[in-house]
């Protein structure tokens, strides 16, 4: 099985830290790259090879620049990029940070504290066998993680 490539967009270095410890420890095999805000994240994605484009990308909400919901609108805007399952990670459990992520497009939104609480366990679950067809066009029901 090829490794899978993840893109992390998050501007805090402890969550970075923590999120390439939560691969480590699930024995995902994965690639990670690392942004730290959504201009970046464009900017990897409009010059990234076709070969090395995402499988997945994590974002966080609560960034610098271009924030995770106006970043998350360019990537469903964009044709080339608009299947990438986005996973949002936000210290935020507000409804209507929810509610807008669902409708812009996001596949998943989990909180931070749970993550990172158990980033292994997250990982897994994130990662089983079909993890592709459990991200796509998730019910509203199915869509949020949250404590």
């Amino acid at each position: 099985m090829a490794k899978i490539r993840i893109l992390l967009v998050e501007d805090d270095e402890d969550d970075r830290y923590f999120f390439r410890w939560g691969i480590g420890e699930s024995g995902i095999e994965a690639e990670l790259t690392a942004v730290t805000d959504g201009r970046q994240l464009m900017d990897f994605l409009l010059n990234v090879p076709e070969p090395l484009v995402p499988d997945v990308i994590f974002l966080d909400l609560n960034m610098p620049g271009m924030d995770g919901k106006a970043a998350l609108q360019e990537i469903r805007r964009q044709k080339k990029f608009s299947a990438i399952p986005v996973v949002i990670l936000s210290t935020s459990t507000r409804p209507k940070d929810i509610e807008e992520t669902y409708k812009y497009g996001a596949n998943r939104y989990i909180s931070k504290t749970l993550f990172y609480g158990d980033s292994k366990k997250w990982m897994k679950k994130l990662f089983a066998a079909d993890w592709r067809n459990g991200l796509v066009e998730p019910s509203r029901e199915s869509f949020a993680f949250v404590d």
